[in-house]
């Protein structure tokens, strides 16, 4: 094997293991192991214009993965946001229904304390 047989490989492992370390998606380790295993086969053959092209078709999978992955995130936490809200808004509700309760039963027992002062 020459030395850019090596350099190709071992660059491609780097690639690889990089890739499995940061995301764990099983459809994209799957493409990237395919594609790995065939660019190795073009690297042992020598042909850089390959050797390029599976880089940046490697490089290509993976930040299209790690964009939908990014999206999906974002939209569980614009999900999670709005239930939250949601639930805020629902405390205020109870909180300012609760607060009016507490206002009402003051207003009464004062009504009473003054009726009940006013008899003795």
């Amino acid at each position: 094997m020459n030395s850019f047989s090596m350099i190709c490989f071992f660059t491609h492992l780097f690639i690889f293991i990089s890739i499995i370390i940061t995301e764990k998606h099983e459809l994209f380790l799957k493409q990237v192991d395919s594609m790995l295993s065939s660019v190795l086969k073009v690297t042992f053959c020598g042909s850089i214009l390959s050797y390029i092209f599976m880089t940046i078709s490697c490089c290509k999978l993976y930040y299209f993965c790690r964009i939908q992955s990014l999206e999906t995130a974002l939209k569980s936490c614009q999900k999670e946001l709005k239930d939250e809200k949601a639930k805020l808004e629902e405390l205020k509700e109870h909180f300012k229904y609760n607060l009016k309760l507490i206002n009402d039963r003051d207003v009464e027992l004062q009504r009473y304390d003054a009726l009940f002062l006013g008899n003795n």
